[in-house]
């Protein structure tokens, strides 16, 4: 015997010699493996009328995968053997659903009263089970918006699903407890043409929808209606089409609404919405309609045209040097601002693809006091990558009062994971980074946070800016009569935060650089210009805890890379305190670089990067002379970080 059905896999479900998986036919073993941690039980929900999503015939109704039931077990001493026990879609057959649950233990034998509902109440006293009646729904009526009730059942202890073949378990009918609206567009319609409704507000002349409380001891019995609220929305999941009545195919949004009864000449006022378009539909008169439990009203959608929206708000990508394209955005309005497809300030726009530069994303308001709320606002724009997420703010401009149409347009782009070209940072100096070559000494060792540079994040030693061009390192060398002390210079960036946790990425750091020197030898009164010696520079990766712990502040790098020189350049020296992750160390040219002269370049891609990373730059020298004071200089100018594939 063949059955029209399907099975959905279960992990926790272990059946003695397997189970075969069909579309088309299934197929249950008698015996059921009882895992330590639990015992599989389950029971079955006939009739077509009892599932939970609406298909689009408006008929015909499916449970889905992910479904939950609520089972109550009552022993024949009036205790609960079971309480809200949830139980979850196991497979279909013609006609039934089957469900199962994991109980910690075995049910003890005897007679049980079982009580059903779908979905789990909001809460329960006694029999009393209250359920929400929302005010959204997707038009299939899923997701727990047909609220059913099963009329009580007498049985033994629960077992495990027998063979739907000679089913002998326990089985339960459901009975529906709200009423049903059918909405459809006839085909002789014209004024939609190919078009398709994505959204629909129904305004009620009473109230339809919000907490009910049901009895599960007898559904049948009227339901009480709390925090009531006349207007529900449909954001329709499947976005409603012409039906060709021709062809005897009907298309349907369907909505569920608390029983009630509508008075003569009450209407039913409707505000639908395609993609880019207002829907004008006259009000429908209700006609002193009785909506009953469990029955459902075909209602025609009479479309009388197509209107653009009068008011929007227009965004466009305008850049993007992340090195990942933007997948999603997120707007985040002031409180008390409503963007038309979620009612709140929140908004994420996620297409399920790539967004391009010059992208355009559009919010379309239907209504001037919706839209005029955002006057003057500033809106945070949340740009997503896949790992990165970027933050900007936009402004909305003033927007005129009373008129009838209106475009806001507001830009974003995404910028470098880091970039700094010193161009709005002020003229700054820690009064470290060009002390006197001749008889003076500047054994400072500390660093600073650079935020009253403008440099919010940053951290340096020995730091020089001038304001709109460049910043500068100073390393110090000092001996004198035979004693040397090497002061180091230091740059730390920011983290790259605005990578996301738990991701790594390639990048390729890029940026601009010269060098220069001045050093003095004593033999009377600091009189003459020592040899030229190299400043030497080291680039790697840093975490927060070796720019800031000050038992990590110094260290003799030199003595770190002994032997490592080789020509004008060398490369993997050890690490040091100062920096745990050396990416390139390289002798600087005998330049005349400046914070207006940096005549060269360096670009390097480097792995394992993730938000907690800074990158870092250490200036020091091998001079060992004796009686030499000197200074040594590092440019540095358009620092970029970019994510690379």
């Amino acid at each position: 015997m063949k059955y029209n059905c399907t099975w959905f896999y279960r992990a926790v479900l272990v059946f003695i010699g397997g189970v075969m998986l069909s579309s088309c036919a299934g197929e249950y073993h008698d015996e059921m493996y009882n895992d330590p941690e639990g015992i599989e039980v389950g029971l079955c929900l006939g009739s077509d009328r009892t599932r939970t999503s609406m298909l689009s015939n408006g008929l015909s109704t499916e449970w889905l995968p992910g479904d939950k039931i609520a089972v109550w077990a009552m022993n024949s001493a009036g205790t609960y053997q079971l309480s809200n026990q949830l139980f979850e879609l196991y497979g279909l057959e013609v006609g039934r659903g089957f469900f199962t649950s994991t109980l910690s233990s075995a049910m003890p034998e005897g007679t049980y009263t079982y009580y059903c509902s779908y979905p789990s109440p909001l809460s329960v006293n006694g029999t009393q089970a209250t359920f929400a009646v929302p005010a959204v729904q997707d038009g299939k009526v899923s997701g727990g918006a047909d609220v059913m009730v099963a009329y009580p059942v007498q049985h033994g202890p629960l077992t495990a699903i027998p063979d739907p073949d000679d089913h002998s378990g326990m089985s339960m009918s459901m009975n529906r407890i709200l009423h049903q609206f059918r909405f459809y567009i006839p085909q002789s319609n014209s004024a939609l043409g190919t078009a398709k409704i994505t959204k629909m507000e129904l305004n009620f002349p009473s109230e339809v929808c919000g907490n009910i409380v049901v009895d599960l001891a007898d559904p049948a019995k009227s339901v009480s209606l709390a925090e009531a609220q006349k207007t529900i929305t449909l954001d329709l999941a499947q976005p409603l089409a012409k039906s060709t009545e021709s062809q005897g195919v009907y298309k349907f949004a369907c909505v569920s609404l608390v029983p009630t009864k509508f008075a003569d000449g009450q209407s039913l006022s409707i505000r639908a919405y395609t993609d880019d378009m207002i829907a004008r539909i006259d009000p429908i008169n209700l006609k002193a309609k009785n909506c009953l439990a469990g029955h459902s009203t075909p209602v025609i959608l009479n479309i009388k045209e197509l209107v653009e929206f009068p008011y929007v708000i227009k965004f466009t990508l305008t850049d993007n040097k992340v090195g990942e394209n933007v997948t999603s955005v997120k707007f985040i309005a002031p409180s008390g601002c409503k963007w038309p497809s979620t009612g709140t300030n929140e908004y994420v726009y996620n297409p399920g693809k790539d967004i391009p530069v010059g992208s355009t994303i559009v919010c379309r308001f239907a209504d001037y006091e919706d839209y005029a709320a955002f006057s003057n606002q500033s809106i945070t724009i949340e740009l997503e990558t896949e790992n990165t997420i970027s933050t900007s703010t936009a402004l909305i401009a003033a927007i005129p009062s009373g008129v009838d149409k209106h475009t806001s347009e507001i830009s974003a782009s995404v910028p470098y994971l880091l970039y700094q070209d010193f161009s709005s940072i002020s003229t700054y100096s820690d009064g470290h980074d060009n002390p006197s070559v001749g008889a003076g000494s500047d054994t400072y060792k500390g660093i600073t946070e650079l935020s009253s540079a403008g440099l919010a994040g940053w951290y340096g030693t020995r730091i020089g800016v001038q304001g709109g061009a460049s910043a500068r390192i100073c390393c110090r060398y000092e001996d004198v009569l035979g004693v040397s002390a090497y002061y180091k210079g230091r740059l730390y960036t920011p983290p790259m935060s605005r990578i996301k946790g738990g991701s790594d990425v390639s990048v390729q750091v890029s940026f601009k650089h010269g060098s220069n020197r001045n050093e003095m030898k004593t033999v009377i009164n600091w009189q003459y210009k020592a040899p030229d010696k190299s400043p030497i520079l080291y680039f790697g990766i840093n975490t927060q805890d070796e720019v800031t712990n000050p038992d990590k502040n110094e260290g003799n790098i030199i003595d770190s890379i002994t032997g490592m020189i080789s020509g004008s350049g060398f490369s993997n020296p050890t690490p040091t305190s100062l920096m745990p992750m050396i990416i390139k160390g390289e002798y600087l040219d005998k330049e005349n670089g400046s914070y207006t002269n940096l005549p060269k370049s360096m670009t390097m891609t480097i792995s394992g990067v993730d938000r907690d990373t800074r990158f870092g730059w250490i200036l020091t020298t091998d001079n060992s002379q004796g009686s030499v004071n000197a200074n040594y200089w590092f440019y540095i100018d358009e620092i970029k970080v970019q994510i690379v594939k």
